[in-house]
């Protein structure tokens, strides 16, 4: 059987972004959760407090070219708008990593929240499965740096 070679690959990290509950900045969010802060805040839904809580977060818009983004992937979008102007990459050798433990929650609450208002009138949108994908913000990202 023959022997596997094992590329070894060379990873930068050039910059970092945050957009959180406790703040837009890592000094703000390193000193909030150092003085054991929280970013949930438990909200209302039709009078009945959510079992979760929620994070709250100002997001400078929820729209790119015309569409509406999941909450989650407009928070990734104004992370890396907070970086540095990259220098020349060759956008055949980058790629995006963008970790999601799950992704569109916003959507589906507020779609589910508008169903259960309706008494079960409301339609599901055809944006819903594209909200939901977890790769939604890393597809996002890679488009706008051109990798």
């Amino acid at each position: 059987m023959p022997e596997k070679t094992i590329q070894k690959s060379v990873v930068a990290v050039m910059d970092v972004g945050v957009t959180c509950a406790l703040g837009r900045t890592w000094t703000k969010v390193l000193n909030a959760m150092k003085s054991g802060q929280s970013g949930l805040a438990y909200v209302e839904i039709d009078g009945d407090p959510t079992a979760t809580g929620r994070v709250h977060a100002v997001l400078p818009s929820r729209w790119e070219n015309g569409i509406e983004l999941d909450r989650g992937v407009a928070l990734a979008l104004d992370s890396i708008a907070q970086l540095k102007p990259l220098p020349a990459l060759d956008a055949r050798r980058c790629g995006v990593f963008w970790g999601v433990g799950i992704a569109g929650a916003y959507w589906l609450e507020s779609s589910y929240a508008m169903y259960c208002l309706s008494g079960g009138d409301a339609k599901t949108s055809p944006w819903t499965v594209p909200m939901i994908m977890p790769n939604a913000a890393a597809a996002l990202i890679a488009k706008k740096f051109g990798f």
